[in-house]
């Protein structure tokens, strides 16, 4: 199923979910795609969230541990 950025902000706030996650790509080259966060509210995630999970993304990237 693929959602654009309001679905995702409607869907979030909808499902009374803590956050949204979207992997970016539409147009763009490949090395641009990127994960846009949704907080609770629907909005662009607080650059505290953001901060949280790129701390787990980074943490993961040093130990070499990959979804399976």
């Amino acid at each position: 199923m693929r959602f654009t950025h309001p679905a995702i902000s409607f869907a979030v706030k909808h499902q009374h979910a803590i956050a949204g996650i979207m992997i970016t790509a539409s147009h763009n080259a490949p090395r641009y795609n990127g994960l846009k966060l949704k907080g609770a509210f629907g909005g662009s995630a607080l650059p505290e969230q953001c901060r949280r999970v790129e701390v787990y993304i980074n943490d993961n990237e040093e130990q070499a541990r990959a979804p399976t």
